[in-house]
């Protein structure tokens, strides 16, 4: 990365990636002379910053990360900048944060998708969603996303209130139940699969989201051309699930009602846990139905909620048996490298699961290099089918996020570009506003 002047960044990379205009694209380019004034970034390279052991023995790097990472630094206005049409504003601490125009963009004008047209933006934190609507309905706040779908479809009433309007709309994500092919318990597909034969996927979708949500059955998003439509959805069938744990060695030897298995000369029973993030009702239901159904055939599955930031912890270091979660990404072809290749299971990163495969990480590795369309749709669609016969996740469904907003809010739209919606594009008008500027 080299900058020949001050207005100019050029950036030459060690081999070719397919989506990289895409993502070079995104990188933000911030001041030096504001964000590090010690030259600490010196002192290592981006590679180095990849590299675990390295990080944690760079002084430099150590020294940075410890400064940036503070409240303080989070909350400066004077740290928290950057070239968009909006600035940082105000940091309530468990009200809200603000953001104000940037009537100095470079851009201003310019920009059909990003026009500005508020003043300020207010995002207002509510931790109960059940109060959040409620402070929706009341006017005292214009938009909200991931209304719970059961608020949506059965209490949010547009006759009884008028001035609201109620929406759906999609994006490229799919939740899925994650297994940890590295624990003992869980290493074998046939295992793997057994459990998946007892999640009731239909029954979930009507009764925890309402309907308001597409199957899906790989980790490629079902709208893409990539997206294998041949691979078939694991049935429901508890029958099954038992026969094949049979199969497998797992027996109810000592008579309590829970299945063990002789594993490295050791009497195992089949005890796992599932971790869901706490207030995701959502999560929470899918937990506990998949609970009572593994009972119904000897395995007895604990539900665990935990903090997110602990949840994303026990993921991160493998420190789970079962969990749920989502993957959301924009409207691109995929590259599923960082969610499924095994150089991604240590050092903390994406690969929960812990899946391996050889076959798989070549199929990745090639479809990053290839820019013809057309081979990259093989190379995924294998790949999809080498996921789908190991089973390191129960795919689930591709959801439609509930929102809700204030008439009085004009130019709302929405699009499969996380977070799906664009406040920038919004504007009331005049006659219906609430707050004015100062004198």
């Amino acid at each position: 990365i080299t900058a020949p002047d001050d207005q100019t960044v050029v950036i030459t990379m060690s081999k070719p990636y397919f989506l990289a205009e895409y993502f070079l694209g995104g990188l933000w380019i911030l001041p030096k002379h504001i964000f590090d004034k010690e030259s600490l970034t010196d002192g290592y390279s981006i590679a180095e910053t990849n590299d675990m052991a390295k990080a944690q023995s760079n002084a430099s790097m150590k020294k940075f990360a410890a400064w940036y990472n503070t409240p303080e630094v989070k909350r400066d206005p004077a740290l928290n900048i950057g070239s968009g049409p909006y600035m940082y504003d105000e940091w309530k601490t468990g009200e809200s944060v603000s953001i104000k125009r940037n009537d100095r963009w470079w851009n201003a004008g310019k920009d059909k998708w990003n026009p500005s047209y508020a003043d300020k933006v207010i995002y207002k934190v509510v931790n109960d969603r059940s109060s959040a609507v409620v402070g929706v309905k009341n006017g005292e706040m214009d938009f909200m996303e991931a209304v719970p779908p059961a608020k949506f479809v059965e209490e949010i009433d547009t006759v009884a209130t008028p001035f609201l309007s109620k929406a759906t709309y999609s994006m490229q994500v799919y939740t899925y139940v994650g297994l940890n092919c590295q624990n003992p318990i869980l290493s074998d597909k046939n295992v793997r699969r057994a459990l998946a034969h007892c999640l009731d996927r239909d029954a979930l979708i009507k009764q925890v989201v309402r309907g308001l949500a597409t199957p899906v059955n790989s980790p490629v998003y079902s709208d893409r051309k990539e997206y294998d439509k041949s691979i078939a959805p694991v049935a429901y069938d508890p029958a099954k699930a038992k026969e094949i744990l049979a199969k497998a060695g797992w027996s109810d030897v000592n008579g309590d009602g829970v299945l063990d298995k002789n594993i490295n000369g050791r009497l195992v029973p089949f005890v796992v846990s599932i971790l869901v993030n706490a207030g995701n009702e959502s999560r929470e239901a899918i937990a506990v139905a998949f609970s009572d159904e593994l009972r119904k055939i000897g395995v007895k599955l604990e539900v665990r909620k935990l903090e997110w930031s602990v949840f994303l912890e026990n993921l991160r270091t493998r420190k789970f048996d079962i969990s749920i979660g989502a993957w959301v990404n924009d409207p691109l072809p995929s590259d599923p490298y960082q969610i499924w290749h095994s150089s991604q299971i240590g050092n903390k990163g994406s690969n929960y699961a812990g899946f391996s495969s050889p076959r798989a990480d070549q199929l990745m590795e090639l479809n990053r290099i290839e820019f013809d369309e057309n081979k990259r749709i093989a190379y995924m669609q294998e790949f999809q089918r080498i996921v789908a016969d190991e089973q390191p996740y129960i795919f689930l469904w591709s959801p439609q996020y509930p929102a809700i907003f204030n008439k009085r809010l004009h130019g709302v739209r929405f699009s499969r570009v996380r977070p799906g919606y664009n406040p920038t594009q919004w504007w009331i008008p005049a006659s219906q506003w609430k707050y004015s500027q100062a004198q």
